[in-house]
């Protein structure tokens, strides 16, 4: 069966978070998922561990020379055949429905790109949350240029906190418009977030709805 939705994990070095992050991806309400799992050159044990994932036929591993999260995305860009592609980092875990609703919600609106809230976990264990805050639950490409765009690179005009900020492990992007496309390497460029953001929304015809 051909998944909903393809979920790339760069993995470089995250022996102590990885088996956290992929538990909380095969728990996911939305079982018409794939999870491919990109062994950036790992010298620990991360890479054995992708290979022990393995194991569930909707975990698909790849192993590859060191080159950075940017390379590790690509690689990963390269085999996904769901029909929206996600992305998580290794040392982050995601809520049970999470791509069940990014999925429910993008195939609802039409929209191009789903974006949700977050949490951050600190180190002793507190929690905090990320809601938005006066942002419309959907947005034309003017918008996303002010709202999603601006606060990469500093304050929005007439705020005082950022609206937006620009994770792309919170988002959900519709295959036609990332699946040709290339991150580019955090190593050549000193925003890789912004460059990613502005080059995608270049290719939407349609809006980005909030979750």
């Amino acid at each position: 069966m051909k998944p909903k939705v393809s979920i790339i994990v760069p993995v470089y070095k995250t022996k102590e978070t990885l088996e956290k992050c992929v538990n909380s991806l095969l728990e996911q309400t939305l079982q018409e998922i794939e999870i491919i799992l990109v062994d950036d050159g790992s010298l620990d044990e991360s890479g054995e561990m992708c290979d022990s994932f393995s194991k569930d036929l909707r975990v698909h591993v790849v192993h590859k020379e060191n080159g950075g999260l940017s390379s590790a995305r690509n690689a990963g860009l390269k085999i996904a055949s769901g029909d929206y592609i996600g992305f998580v980092d290794s040392d982050d875990y995601v809520h049970p429905e999470m791509f069940y609703n990014l999925y429910n919600r993008i195939e609802k609106d039409k929209s191009e790109i789903c974006i949700c809230s977050h949490f951050t976990v600190g180190s002793a264990g507190n929690v905090v949350e990320h809601h938005f805050h006066n942002v419309p639950k959907v947005l034309n490409r003017s918008e996303i240029f002010k709202m999603l765009i601006l606060p990469m690179i500093g304050i929005i005009p007439g705020t005082n906190e950022k609206e937006i900020e620009g994770f792309v492990c919170r988002n959900l992007y519709r295959k036609e418009i990332i699946s040709d496309y290339k991150f580019k390497s955090e190593r050549e460029f000193f925003c890789r977030r912004c460059n990613f953001c502005h080059g995608i929304i270049q290719r939407m015809r349609k809006d980005i709805c909030f979750r």
